[in-house]
């Protein structure tokens, strides 16, 4: 449709519809097309949407090194971008603090600005995955969001609420968000759904999380302002199968995140945090399954991206190398 625009304009393809084209390119995983496209752009979304064509081909180092994060190099909407792709590429490496350093410069600087919601709400996610994600090896951020009530900050406190274990509170929040106009919960997108999951699974009904879950982490993504992330749903999705003691069904969501071509473009930052941690629980799952070559070729690959990990997450990297190591063993002795 894009392509037929262009040859119908007399002018050639705007720069809209190229930045369409762009994102259209990225979500199918043709990247090398993107890439091609991407180097028309000549506005202010060009150095973003590269750097999302490189978090979807997993080239953390492009990335971080292009990153545009200078506040006197572009404006506050583009360096939002840079700061939030940055911290995807630091969280890719292992450097899961300076991440979180990097998404509270960006929560910070897009609290300037009333319109940059998205941006504000970007980063407080992206801190929550990277809590959730590393097992709690770094901290959940304070909960400083009570003076804004928007609708996304309403879910996004709930979310934390949960993740801490605080039940009440996560259905308060749920049902405050809840109570906001149905256009405004439209952009919400399954953000609902995985704060009900949560609280379903605090009150123990680990079954009724997955009930909620497995229809959305079907689908390949969320095209909405306020995404609660497909990393997300399939991750905890993951938790409750696991719980269940249904490792096969655990593994199987998570590969399924793996195996998409790309996220969307609204959840990039989250991708670096998610991408190689998944492999590593995919080390575990797969040891305790007795899934040996699986669970190697996760292992080759989680380690290749750990690149200089923090020390914080070393007891993490050391827990899949003695899983795999563990497993190994027992496969021999079983062949003996």
């Amino acid at each position: 449709m894009y392509r037929m625009a262009a040859r119908a304009s007399p002018f050639g393809a705007s720069q809209i519809v190229l930045n369409d084209e762009v994102i259209a390119l990225i979500y199918l995983g043709r990247l090398d097309e993107a890439r091609e496209i991407a180097r028309e752009l000549k506005g202010r979304s060009g150095p973003d949407l590269r750097a999302s064509i490189e978090v979807a081909a997993h080239n953390w180092a492009a990335v971080e090194s292009t990153a545009v994060v200078d506040a006197a190099a572009v404006d506050l909407d583009r360096r939002l971008g840079g700061l939030n792709h940055l911290a995807s590429a630091q969280a890719a490496r292992g450097a899961l603090a300076a991440a979180s350093a990097t998404f509270g410069r960006a929560e910070a600087a897009a609290h300037q600005v009333s319109d940059l919601q998205w941006g504000e709400d970007g980063a407080r996610r992206g801190r929550l995955m990277l809590a959730v994600a590393s097992g709690g090896a770094i901290p959940l951020p304070p909960d400083e969001w009570a003076r804004d009530t928007s609708t996304v900050t309403l879910l996004t406190r709930g979310l934390r609420a949960a993740i801490a274990g605080d039940r009440i509170q996560a259905q308060r929040l749920l049902n405050a968000a809840r109570g906001r106009p149905r256009r405004e919960l439209v952009w919400q997108g399954a953000t609902p759904a995985l704060l009900e999951a949560r609280i379903e699974a605090l009150a123990g009904r680990w079954r009724d999380a997955a009930r909620i879950l497995q229809p959305i982490a079907s689908q390949r993504g969320e095209v909405v302002w306020y995404p609660a992330g497909m990393w997300e749903v399939r991750w905890f999705l993951a938790d409750a199968f696991e719980h269940l003691g249904h490792a096969d069904s655990a593994a199987a969501y998570l590969e399924r995140g793996l195996s998409d071509p790309s996220p969307g473009w609204e959840e990039t930052e989250r991708h670096g945090i998610a991408w190689p941690l998944a492999h590593r629980r995919l080390v575990l799952l797969y040891a305790r399954m007795g899934r040996i070559e699986d669970a190697k070729r996760h292992w080759q690959t989680f380690a290749a991206t750990y690149r200089t990990p923090d020390a914080e997450v070393q007891p993490l990297i050391a827990e899949a190398r003695a899983a795999l190591a563990s497993a190994e063993g027992m496969a021999k002795s079983a062949r003996r």
